[in-house]
């Protein structure tokens, strides 16, 4: 979310002290803009990145998207459109890429990409 807390998600590894963010309220019941008042990087083996119907979730109380290789949230919870309409129609599927777990219609997705537009795409 950009300074003017616009709604508008940007990568994690953009984010800038005085930017605006949605958080949990103490509470946990409502998301709420604060300013970020420092950023220090922080590493460590391995990840997640799960994909939610919404596009979204929350993590350590910071609204985030699922979506981290493309800088658009709205084009890429676009894209995966029909992999949630599936979903929505037919139940869910513990079909991911061998070794990976990605499920194989990211995985596709981003192979493709990275193919034919791997501009598009930041690691």
């Amino acid at each position: 979310m950009d300074q003017q807390s616009s709604q508008e998600y940007i990568m994690a590894k953009n984010i800038q002290s005085g930017m605006n963010i949605f958080v949990m309220n103490e509470e946990g019941k409502q998301l709420i803009s604060e300013q970020v008042a420092n950023v220090s990087d922080v590493m460590k083996q391995g990840y997640m990145a799960p994909l939610t119907n919404e596009g979204t979730l929350i993590v350590n109380n910071i609204a985030a998207s699922c979506y981290a290789t493309i800088n658009s949230h709205d084009v890429a919870h676009a894209v995966l459109s029909p992999m949630r309409w599936w979903y929505n129609l037919f139940g869910t599927m513990n079909e991911t890429s061998d070794k990976t777990g990605v499920h194989w219609f990211a995985n596709m997705l981003y192979e493709m990409t990275t193919f034919v537009i791997p501009s598009i795409i930041h690691y």
